[in-house]
């Protein structure tokens, strides 16, 4: 028997009720579940009244949207998610029932704005030290400072101060201009809460990646707010391809989960097909570069063009024809300061041309010599090409990142001795133009009404701008004083920055930077072994309602599933259901948590076994 039901009312199917749902894998199509359409007569009372008399010409009634759809057959859920009314005619109505990825694409759709959504505002205490001396996931965003260059101020400006000369500087809050920076993670599960999923599982949380954050200047603390013209389709989209996830939506309990594709199948439970009654081959569209592009595409950063983001990515045609040497790894190799190994490698006068780029094989950066002045600082050398593009051989494809590390600059930070500003010092922070979308509304700057209407310009709809990131990971021992060391709330996009007095210094020793090779070793890297060239199909009338996020069996062999499709009709399930599969080679320890031999010990990966024995006894 089947049984549909629409905000918990089991709705009057017709007699010669059919329709085919289908159950897609996420990570291959993006999709979950849904149904094809599903036509319902209007001529009986609980339809009627269920659709609000939709089809007729008078009805004044408001007919709520997204309801809740369950349905059901042989006592098995096939689709559990939500209704979309597809048309209706003067005695039927259409929908189709979207669950899981399928429903999730449908709420977001092409244009939901993230400035649309009802998210939270965070009003940050003035010089809050809390938000800069823990990080992510203690706190959801950071008051790491960032330069409005566009008006020219800094947004979260601290200082040093002390009470006389004698004493020791210490952290304080400096201007009034105090906004929210939220962290990726955070404002990735934000946007979940708001569109009514409970994000659980980020995978990318357990990667230093955790700690990268929004920056921006836009001056308001309500987190819609934060990334005008975004839409939440292209966020989830840009948030999936940087770090190569997929975000697995579960719709019974409105949980989500951001898997990141080499480690999908991990701990996946194994499910054997029974009942197989044919195998055939088949062709299909998807192909490996579609599911594991980023393992196999040249990667790079759309990078806004300004000469700081040519110095940090060069241009194609220039990197071609441009001198190039190396600095041989076996140089100074007992030397573990860098700047003091690649201080030496250009007090060479062989090696100072201003003309050569050195690419220092032991870590893979790139320096120039660019010489130095009487009182210009410690280093004669710059770093140049840090955010390089991922080159691979026989790349099927190019893909850009819209998400981009944030350009950074010198800025003063005030000192004060007692209330008496001391000399300032310069600190490399993030520097954002601002993006002009603020509208005088009210019309109060209109002093001349002539001038006005000669210059006046429409008022666009809003404009996506960029999306930059930097790391905080809390205080930072930095050397911005000549005086000393101190913890400074020091946002970073690579493991070397620069103080004012022009050393080369480490940000942090945990591998934190977004260079396009640290996100290709942890994300990029390691994808499945999964054949798809060798598709096929099945038919059987195994009667169960299988998860496609599972490793399947068949017939001995190890397979994924790209899709199952199934047939209803009043009865029930009618006759065989069809999958298609691929080939995957993968082991026993990450298929399921069975249990392995380590350390000369029997391990069950803290799940046993139904007879608490190995499976060869």
């Amino acid at each position: 028997m089947t049984e549909l039901f629409i905000n918990g009312v089991s709705v009057v199917l017709p007699k010669d009720f059919s329709v085919q749902v289908k159950r897609e894998n996420s990570f291959v199509t993006k999709n979950g579940e849904y149904t094809y359409d599903i036509t319902l007569p209007l001529t009986n009372l609980i339809n009627a009244e269920l659709y609000k008399n939709i089809n007729r010409l008078n009805n004044l009634q408001r007919l709520e949207t997204k309801r809740s759809a369950v349905l059901v057959a042989d006592n098995r859920v096939y689709c559990n998610g939500t209704e979309v009314i597809t048309g209706w005619s003067e005695s039927t109505v259409s929908i189709q029932v979207a669950s899981g990825n399928s429903e999730l694409n449908y709420f977001i759709g092409s244009d939901l704005l993230i400035s649309s959504l009802d998210m939270k505002t965070t009003v940050p205490e003035w010089g809050d030290m809390e938000h800069i001396t823990k990080t992510y996931p203690d706190i959801d965003y950071c008051l790491a400072p960032v330069v409005n260059r566009t008006a020219g101020y800094c947004i979260n400006r601290w200082a040093y101060g002390k009470p006389t000369l004698e004493d020791t500087y210490a952290l304080q809050a400096d201007d009034s201009y105090w906004f929210p920076q939220p962290f990726l993670c955070a404002f990735v599960k934000e946007v979940m809460r708001a569109i009514g999923y409970d994000l659980q599982i980020n995978q990318i949380e357990d990667t230093i990646f955790k700690s990268l954050f929004i920056c921006h200047v836009e001056e308001t603390c309500k987190w819609n707010e934060l990334l005008p013209g975004w839409t939440v389709k292209d966020f989830f989209e840009e948030i999936e391809k940087m770090f190569n996830a997929v975000f697995v939506v579960d719709n019974r309990n409105r949980t989500a989960r951001l898997m990141i594709k080499p480690s999908y199948y991990a701990g996946s439970k194994s499910v054997h097909v029974l009942q197989v009654e044919d195998i055939y081959e088949a062709e299909i569209e998807e192909s490996e570069e579609d599911v594991n592009e980023m393992a196999s595409a040249n990667v790079r950063y759309e990078m806004p063009d300004s000469t700081y983001y040519r110095m940090r990515c060069l241009p194609d045609d220039f990197s071609k024809k441009v001198k190039r040497d190396v600095i041989p790894e076996s140089f100074e190799a007992g030397e573990t300061d860098l700047m003091a190994r690649i201080q030496k490698w250009f007090s060479d006068s062989g090696h100072q041309k201003k003309d050569v780029i050195y690419t220092d094989i032991a870590n893979d950066k790139e320096f120039i010599y660019r010489g130095r002045s009487l009182n210009e600082g410690w280093s004669d050398f710059d770093p140049i090409n840090e955010f390089k593009p991922l080159e691979r051989e026989n790349a099927d494809s190019d893909v850009e990142l819209g998400m981009v590390p944030v350009e950074l600059a010198f800025f003063d930070l005030n000192c004060y001795v007692g209330n008496d500003k001391y000399r300032p010092t310069k600190v490399m922070i993030p520097v954002i133009d601002s993006s002009g979308n603020k509208v005088d509304e009210s019309g109060e700057s209109i002093t001349d009404v002539l001038e006005q209407i000669e210059n006046w310009t429409l008022t666009e709809s809003e404009s996506q701008g960029n999306l930059y990131l930097a790391f905080y990971i809390g205080l930072v021992m930095y050397e911005p004083l000549t005086s000393g060391r101190y913890g400074f709330p020091l946002p970073f996009t690579d493991t070397y920055t620069w103080t004012q007095s022009y050393k080369y210094w480490p940000t942090n020793d945990k591998g934190a930077t977004l260079a396009l090779k640290a996100l290709n070793k942890l994300f990029y890297d390691g994808q499945y072994d999964i054949d798809f060239d060798k598709a096929i199909k099945i038919q059987t009338h195994d009667p169960n309602v299988y998860d496609t996020r599972s490793v399947f069996e068949i017939r001995n062999k190890r397979y994924i599933c790209k899709d199952m499709e199934f047939t209803l009709d009043i009865s029930g399930r009618k006759g065989a259901w069809t999958g298609t599969f691929y080939p995957i080679r993968i082991s026993d320890t990450e298929a399921d948590a069975r249990w392995i031999l380590t350390d000369g010990k029997w391990r069950d990966g803290g799940v046993w076994l139904d007879n608490g024995r190995w499976l060869d006894d």
